[in-house]
């Protein structure tokens, strides 16, 4: 894939001031759609995201996130999906990159904090202090689970968050029930490749930051899981019988049985 092709999946930067008393201002792009987090989160009931939507936009990230690392040399550092933006095609367009080039070490540590609010930020940044390429791999992992199980990282109950969540919930063999529903309800999603990216975004939020894929490794693998010249339309996900799955609780950490 041609650089610039990948650099398509970043929101252009347009201009940059820095001011006499050392003020900087960085000017991107108008996205009218807003953001992913907004058109995943704020929809309404009429609204519906299909998987060939999901999957493109995971793409669109991975490919984004390739680009900063391999052909940019920037961290990114506060990946998240208030910071994907997206056109009016739904392309997804990575925003706010190369901020940390321009923060005080004070304001990063401020942003990573930000981060870990919201539930995006890599464990091992509680100590490291300094972003770099194996901890925006754990943010798109974190988005990934976002887009797979419609819930927002922001909501983690009872110190778990959402990459423990879904991870208990696959140990605990009730995968299925870690999908956003109106997933499992689309005609167009296939089973194989929603189980495949689950897979994917599990070993981008591994604890361990070496056993993280890399974006390049991560956008091959999306490209082996659903090739571009897939159909739209494809085999739904096979229903199992609703009393042999124990059902998960929609609120992370918590998990109600509820087979005979």
């Amino acid at each position: 894939m041609k650089a610039d092709e990948d650099r398509s999946n970043l929101l252009a930067l347009r201009a940059y001031y820095l001011g006499p008393k050392g003020e900087k201002l960085v000017v991107f792009d108008y996205m009218s759609r807003g953001s992913l987090a907004t058109f995943l989160h704020a929809r309404g009931p009429e609204v519906h995201i299909n998987w060939p939507t999901r999957m493109s936009l995971i793409k669109g990230m991975a490919r984004g996130l390739f680009y900063l690392h391999m052909h940019a040399n920037i961290i990114h550092g506060n990946l998240t999906s208030s910071n994907v933006l997206l056109d009016e095609n739904n392309n997804a367009k990575i925003s706010d990159y190369g901020l940390s080039r321009l923060m005080t070490t004070a304001a990063g540590s401020s942003v990573i904090a930000t981060a870990s609010a919201l539930g995006y930020r890599a464990p091992e940044l509680s100590k490291l202090k300094k972003a770099n390429t194996k901890t925006d791999v754990y943010s798109l992992g974190v988005i990934i689970l976002e887009l797979l199980t419609g819930k927002s990282p922001s909501e983690a109950l009872n110190g778990v968050d959402l990459p423990q969540w879904v991870a208990t919930a696959v140990k605990e063999e009730w995968t299925n029930e870690v999908f956003d529903l109106e997933l499992l309800n689309d005609v167009n999603t296939m089973g194989d490749e929603i189980l495949n990216t689950l897979k994917l975004a599990l070993h981008c939020v591994d604890p361990t930051p070496s056993t993280r894929p890399e974006a390049q490794q991560v956008m091959t693998q999306l490209g082996e899981i659903r090739p571009e010249e897939t159909m739209t339309t494809s085999e739904p996900l096979i229903d199992l019988p609703e009393a042999s799955l124990p059902r998960v609780n929609r609120s992370f950490g918590s998990y109600e049985n509820v087979a005979d």
